[in-house]
């Protein structure tokens, strides 16, 4: 097949990996495929890399080789990254880390097998995102777990706010009075019926007058109540706010994007990996203590 007859392919898609971690072993493999992508030729090769450090700079590159040594000899931690591999006019390919979360895949080429190295380059790209797992992802970098979260402290606070104030109400008006004289159910209609076919004018009398009654509760039943709704709304509200300061905490330990090039950055995400696995278990075991004293602070307010 003449080569002059094969079309120029071109591609531009926006990879969303929501959260990723590029290391150095995944540059080189990246550099590997990316040279395949523009093929071969008597053309010459350029190669640019981009690195914007989180500190506003941005620092140009002509190899992986020189961004490695630059963060090998400083410690500072990259936002993004654009890597360009372009044979003069004939193919390119660039593949940009965007401090969003996600990857951008723009290139062109005439090669019989351009689009297939292309979605090579994807995988790969793709693998970068692989560090998280989905409810991993869904927790940190999702505005539903804080928006529920934040909704959920509103909402309970409001509704013990109510309660603590309606026991301290029914504390100072209620009243209490002999539980035998309450009706209860339909019981009562029965003792209607029976007044009814009495001859006894004082039972009659008492059947009325428990029927003003009817509706009626002991201060006392109500502030039970009143006390176990109060618990169980705390307790529900300490372990919202343990999750929620959990997740907070968590946030830090799964960045959005992190680049592990260079010494430094690597012993970072190792122990970024060493304390998740701490704060998890953390986490598990501040879950079940809250939830015993919770149990047992019911348990002793309803007492």
């Amino acid at each position: 097949m003449d080569k002059a007859a094969i079309p120029i392919t071109r591609i531009s898609e926006n990879v969303r990996l929501n959260g990723y971690v590029v290391t150095q072993d995944a540059l080189q493999r990246l550099d590997a495929l990316m040279r395949e992508v523009i093929g071969t030729g008597d053309e010459t090769v350029e190669i640019r890399i981009t690195a914007s450090i989180k500190s506003g700079a941005d620092i140009d590159f002509e190899n992986f080789s020189g961004l490695v040594e630059y963060l090998t000899e400083h410690r500072d931690a990259l936002a993004s990254l654009a890597v360009e591999y372009r044979r003069s006019g004939s193919a390119a390919i660039s593949v940009n880390f965007d401090e969003d979360g996600t990857a951008d895949i723009n290139g062109f080429g005439g090669q019989i097998d351009f689009a297939y190295n292309v979605e090579r380059v994807k995988r790969e790209v793709l693998a970068a995102g692989r560090e998280y797992s989905s409810p991993i992802r869904f927790l940190m970098f999702s505005a539903i777990p804080r928006r529920l979260i934040g909704s959920s402290i509103v909402l309970l606070s409001f509704f013990l706010l109510l309660n603590i104030l309606y026991y301290f109400y029914g504390s100072s008006v209620g009243v209490d009075i002999d539980s035998h004289h309450l009706v209860s159910g339909n019981a009562f209609f029965q003792e209607v019926s029976k007044a009814i076919d009495s001859t006894d004018v004082q039972e009659k009398l008492n059947v009325l007058l428990r029927g003003q009654l009817k509706g009626f509760q002991n201060i006392s039943e109500i502030l039970k109540a009143t006390t176990t709704r109060i618990s169980y709304t705390s307790i529900a509200l300490a372990i919202i706010f343990v999750v929620g300061l959990g997740l907070r905490t968590s946030r830090r330990l799964y960045p959005l994007t992190f680049f592990a090039i260079g010494p430094w950055a690597v012993e970072r995400l190792q122990e970024m990996e060493r304390r998740r696995e701490i704060v998890g278990v953390g986490v598990i075991l501040a879950f079940v203590v809250n939830m015993v004293a919770g149990v047992v602070l019911a348990f002793i307010m309803q007492a």
